[in-house]
């Protein structure tokens, strides 16, 4: 299948997952959110504190939450109309982010005006022939040394009810469920920190990375040069 089809599948099936994806993350408030990252949310205040921030796949807010309490402002993008009007029903304090539907590997409609750019849980669904468009078109929507930063979730077992295949671009592709029992093919690599390396070394002179065992997470932090 190529990439085009992939992507087109997955923004499908977030749409339709829409309505119950905090309660199968688990979600059930910004203080949890608050509590559960507080390692994560500690590396990042110095870099997001008063800055104007880019969310790519903000899904339904839960981490535009945290970023609203911390950022002087917040352009959070989803390409899923279904998923911004979940997101706009939570409460954001003090920072009222600006909710944008758009495409993550284009963004059209976002303007260049951002000084970080941050995406949690969105790099695993990236087919791999598609990353290196993916960060060019996002780092032309920074402003010059923007700051890119991703979470993203750590290799785990699959699923009880899910299967898995690789394709022929070296993609994880793992079929999933929802409740309605619709069936979907999502891509979910876990990219090793050599990998993650390799790919941002054209684009930044400083690479950092993080595991969180506990939370079952990786976090990445470049500079653009």
């Amino acid at each position: 299948m190529d990439s085009d089809r992939l992507i087109d599948g997955m923004n499908e099936y977030y749409a339709r997952r829409a309505p119950v994806h905090d309660e199968l993350m688990s979600y059930r408030s910004v203080e949890q959110m608050e509590k559960i990252f507080a390692p994560v949310i500690a590396l990042l205040e110095p870099m997001i504190d008063g800055r104007d921030i880019l969310e790519i796949a903000c899904g339904t807010g839960n981490w535009t939450q945290v970023l609203a309490k911390r950022g002087r402002h917040v352009t959070a993008t989803d390409v899923n109309r279904s998923m911004l009007e979940l997101a706009r029903e939570k409460e954001y304090t003090p920072t009222s982010p600006k909710f944008v539907e758009s495409n993550a590997y284009t963004l059209d409609d976002v303007e260049q005006c951002c000084e970080v750019a941050f995406m949690a849980d969105w790099w695993a669904h990236i087919p791999l022939e598609r990353l290196s468009s993916f960060l060019e078109n996002l780092h032309r929507k920074l402003l010059p040394n923007g700051i890119v930063i991703v979470l993203d979730m750590l290799p785990r077992e699959l699923p009880e009810g899910e299967t898995e295949h690789f394709d022929e671009q070296g993609n994880r592709i793992r079929t999933r469920t929802l409740p309605d029992g619709s069936r979907f093919q999502v891509v979910k690599n876990f990219p090793a920190r050599q990998e993650l390396s390799d790919l941002t070394s054209c684009y930044a002179d400083e690479f950092h990375y993080w595991q969180f065992a506990d939370l079952k997470r990786w976090l990445l932090v470049y500079q653009l040069r």
